[in-house]
């Protein structure tokens, strides 16, 4: 899976499926649009990941929000 979700450093699980899913390798400049799901913990700051694969000079790509109740 190309993208992670942390809160407080720990890694949280992704559900996997759905018919926009996103993940993989994407060309520069590329515009796309899908979901990925998670269980969240509650409120709090979290963070989004996005990892490239197959590519040696790509870099990850971070992306944060706040969850409120």
């Amino acid at each position: 899976m190309s993208f992670r979700l942390y809160k407080d450093g720990k890694e949280l699980d992704a559900f996997y499926g759905g018919a926009k899913r996103l993940g993989g390798d994407y060309e520069k400049g590329t515009d796309v649009n899908g979901a990925v799901q998670y269980d969240v913990e509650g409120a709090g700051e979290y963070t989004v990941k996005y990892v490239p694969t197959n590519t040696l000079d790509a870099k990850d790509i971070y992306w944060e929000f706040e969850v409120k109740e």
